[in-house]
């Protein structure tokens, strides 16, 4: 059985990182890191998960060994692979897409009006060198465990349009009442 303490430190030691320094990328303390490291601290799924981003480890090999559950589907099929399968799918309907020279401002997307809605449980934000990063999670049966069901990411100029919609939605829903 590995050893998650063990795997994250020498993770970290064979990119020459410190402690300081990926605990400041990832929105941590170098302290709870080094706890996590020497197996002193039971780490989240959510850090699992980023930590697990920046290194370039599956998911679920991270999760299994935290005890954490690991399944993912696709179809009916359970899906060894799923970033394999993802990138598969992603390439097979990527399209080559030409914008204008000047700056969007504002896209209008159509979405069916029958397609289902997930609600969260919870969602947690964290701030990367590229934008805002959004874990939605949803708790699992009577556990106080949450497990991250979408990930959504964006610059952070697209974060704060984002969060002006937000306001102005929740002022008008409050004026409502």
């Amino acid at each position: 059985m590995t050893n998650l303490g063990h795997l994250l430190k020498e993770e970290r030691r064979r990119r020459n990182l410190t402690l300081e320094k990926v605990g400041r990328l990832l929105g941590y303390s170098a302290s709870y890191l080094s706890r996590v490291e020497r197996q002193q601290e039971e780490p989240s799924e959510t850090f699992l998960l980023k930590l697990g981003a920046y290194y370039g480890l599956e998911n679920s090999l991270l999760l299994s060994i935290s005890g954490y559950p690991t399944y993912r589907t696709t179809g009916t099929a359970t899906s060894p692979n799923i970033k394999q399968d993802v990138r598969e799918e992603v390439s097979s309907m990527s399209q080559e897409i030409t914008v204008p020279s000047q700056r969007v401002t504002e896209i209008q997307v159509e979405v069916p009006s029958d397609s289902k809605i997930l609600y969260c449980d919870a969602a947690l934000t964290h701030a990367s060198e590229f934008g805002i990063v959004f874990d939605f999670a949803q708790r699992q049966g009577p556990t106080p465990k949450q497990q991250v069901v979408a990930r959504v990411g964006m610059s952070y100029e697209h974060a704060a349009a984002l969060h002006a919609q937000l306001t102005a939605q929740l002022a008008r829903r409050q004026a409502k009442k």
